[in-house]
């Protein structure tokens, strides 16, 4: 049996990014705004290799085309700093259910990673193990008693319903869904419903079907009133850094 634990981190303190020493071996979250970067799009444009500049330029709006550039260069030169090579040498290739990998490891020390968007914000999570993050801008319009009976378990849906405010506990619920599959590469699928997201702990069965091979941990955080988040990473880590990247970031 594997144990899952799912937890409300208590408000995030953000670093600056010269507190960050760049080692793989401390997880860290990086925040950005792309509003704030767009003065530097053309820098990190130039940090991309040529197929993902196509695909930048297959983008129909320029505010996505924009969006993309400063999210991947944002996270090669972040990878970058910690593998310390050049921007160049980050190459990025699509894993199982489209989950972007290193083309080939280039530390002793393996490096993994996960990004997540929502509107303005961006999310980038750093690990030397397998880890996955995922962020939603609270949506009040939106009609989720439609989408409960295909996400949640009828204790979740319990837990989501009877809130004081449903909206921030169902997109909590939600992200930690969903960083729990990109952890694990096994994607958004039927099986999203099965991974257990209430807090406290879970036993999940060796042969299960959320692709979990590993004890996990579930940290859910506000990025302030509009946004929350969630970031699935081994049991084992204890320490988690948050930083924020901005355009200090680039000199």
């Amino acid at each position: 049996m594997y144990q899952l634990t799912c937890n409300t981190l208590p408000p995030i303190v953000w670093k600056n990014p010269d507190d960050c020493l760049f080692r793989i071996k401390d997880s860290s979250v990086w925040k950005l705004r792309i509003n704030e970067l767009i003065s530097s799009v053309d820098h990190l444009f130039s940090l991309l290799h040529q197929e993902e500049k196509n695909k930048a330029s297959l983008f129909k709006f320029e505010k996505d085309k924009k969006a993309y550039i400063i999210r991947w260069g944002i996270l090669k030169l972040l990878l970058a700093k910690y593998v310390q090579k050049d921007p160049s040498d980050i190459r990025l290739i699509k894993g199982e259910n489209n989950k972007p990998l290193l083309l080939q490891q280039i530390t002793d020390t393996p490096l993994f990673f996960n990004l997540s968007h929502s509107d303005d914000l961006v999310l980038i999570a750093i690990s030397e193990q397998e880890i996955g993050i995922d962020t939603e801008k609270i949506n009040r319009t939106i009609q989720y008693s439609d989408l409960l009976a295909t996400l949640f378990t009828d204790h979740e849906k319990e837990m989501i319903i009877d809130a004081a405010d449903p909206y921030p506990m169902f997109y909590t619920y939600f992200t930690r869904k969903e960083s729990v599959a990109k952890a694990t590469a096994k994607g958004i699928s039927d099986s999203i419903a099965d991974i257990p997201v209430c807090d406290g702990k879970h036993l999940i069965h060796e042969n299960n079907v959320c692709g979990i091979k590993t004890g996990l941990q579930v940290n859910s955080f506000f990025i302030d009133d509009d946004y929350t988040a969630s970031l699935t990473v081994g049991d084992s880590l204890s320490v988690i850094e948050f930083y924020s990247a901005g355009a200090s970031l680039l000199q």
